[in-house]
């Protein structure tokens, strides 16, 4: 048992490790384009695969090798996602409130990705000239099911953009 908790460990440390080598060479790529479109690509994909690594790193961690802590998880994402903005997002607060919910990585991974798909766009577009604001995210259980809620108190979606028509 201890071999193979020993076993497990290392594959999600190599896993954590190979993905961020895919997020370093992605780096790497985004610096030989000039076309910002195609830089952007490249960099969101880099957020997308460090949001997976770190869930490996998670699970390398946790005693538990089969769940993380998701909680924790969510404060390490947020602030390595404001981090990427640099100084534009230091005013900026960041609030996580989560009970002690583990989740096991085949919710993780997906439920990782939109929490970077949300925190990503707050700080890109909800605070793009802003120098200060709040995003904030919570996690709790509801009976049998789980409730995530993430808010900011950034611009807002402009008038002119009715998101029922949106592509």
């Amino acid at each position: 048992l201890m071999e193979r908790e020993s076993l497990l460990k290392e594959i999600h440390h190599r896993v954590k490790n190979n993905l961020q080598i895919i997020a370093s060479l992605l780096y790497l790529q985004s610096g030989k384009f000039e076309d910002e479109d195609f830089k952007r690509v490249l960099e969101e994909g880099q957020g997308r695969v460090r949001s997976m690594a770190l869930i490996h790193q998670k699970l390398y961690e946790n005693d538990d090798l089969k769940s993380i802590p998701f909680g924790e998880y969510l404060q390490e994402l947020l602030g390595e996602i404001k981090a990427s903005f640099g100084q534009t997002t230091e005013g900026i607060a960041v609030k996580v409130y989560s009970e002690n919910i583990q989740f096991d990585v085949e919710t993780a991974i997906p439920l990782g990705l939109i929490v970077n798909e949300l925190a990503t766009n707050a700080f890109k577009y909800a605070f793009d000239g802003l120098n200060k604001g709040v995003f904030s995210i919570s996690l709790k259980k509801d009976g049998d099911q789980f409730v995530l809620s993430v808010s900011d108190n950034g611009r807002g979606i402009p008038d002119e953009i009715d998101i029922k028509k949106t592509k």
